[in-house]
């Protein structure tokens, strides 16, 4: 069994724990100095610490995919927190704050003493956030290496802005069917479909091996229709879950 299989199966397992509402939540504290250190709720149920060591173990597997995310995740050495710690990067806004939202990398402990806590909330929603999000990582690498082999359809000129385009419209296709799958997933196990986050410039470009540069270029060129429409959709719910696969598609049908 490969890694994204293994990491597929344990979505279920995240989403049982959804469904019974579980208290699935972790604190840590910040230090002037060193790493923040991790510390699982007490009331959290064993399966989801559980859960969570197989998910961090899976990581060491994928190296190249975490540091996109997360340059901190895999110096941890207890799988569980090293799930955890990606977690603290891949959605900041769920830490809370002394009643306040936080993204990790805004706070300053210098400004709030020698140590502070803070919580990171649904953690169990955000963990089936995260494995979409390594799962379409990780098909974009297989995607990336089949054209490397040549197999497939013949590539425009690489480095083309046409090229650039169509590289990062395929990314975006794979994301917006991540992104439905999510939202029914969702709803299936809460009652409500949640947003899949669109992946930021820069992470589209590490998804695509290009520069975020370049694809703001692209999203910008006018020809990139197709690419912009994708784009757009990904900010929203309703668009997604009615979403019907591609343009290009649809008009070969």
């Amino acid at each position: 069994m490969n890694f994204i299989s293994e990491l597929l199966g344990l979505r279920s397992e995240f989403e049982k724990l959804v469904q019974k509402k579980a208290v699935a939540n972790f604190s840590f504290e910040v230090s002037d100095c060193g790493p923040w250190p991790i510390e699982v709720n007490p009331c959290a149920p064993d399966a989801f610490v559980r859960f969570s060591l197989k998910a961090g173990r899976l990581l060491a597997n994928v190296p190249e995919l975490v540091t996109r995310i997360s340059s901190q995740a895999l110096a941890e050495p207890d799988p569980a927190k090293r799930w955890f710690r990606l977690l603290l990067d891949f959605s900041p806004e769920m830490i809370s704050w002394e009643g306040e939202q936080y993204p990790a990398f805004k706070v300053n402990p210098r400004g709030l003493g020698p140590r502070h806590e803070g919580w990171f909330h649904f953690a169990a929603e955000r963990s089936l956030a995260l494995i979409e999000r390594l799962a379409l990582m990780w098909e974009m690498n297989q995607a990336s290496a089949c054209r490397r082999q040549g197999q497939g359809q013949p590539q425009l000129k690489r480095g083309s802005r046409a090229a650039n385009i169509e590289r990062l419209t395929d990314a975006m296709i794979a994301h917006l069917r991540a992104a439905k799958d999510y939202a029914y997933s969702t709803r299936d196990t809460t009652g409500i479909p949640q947003l899949l986050p669109r992946p930021q410039q820069k992470e589209l470009g590490a998804l695509t091996g290009l520069l975020p540069s370049t694809v703001n270029r692209c999203l910008k060129d006018p020809r990139a229709r197709e690419l912009a429409l994708y784009w757009k959709t990904a900010r929203d719910l309703d668009l997604i879950q009615k979403w019907r696969g591609p343009i290009r598609r649809r008009q070969a049908g």
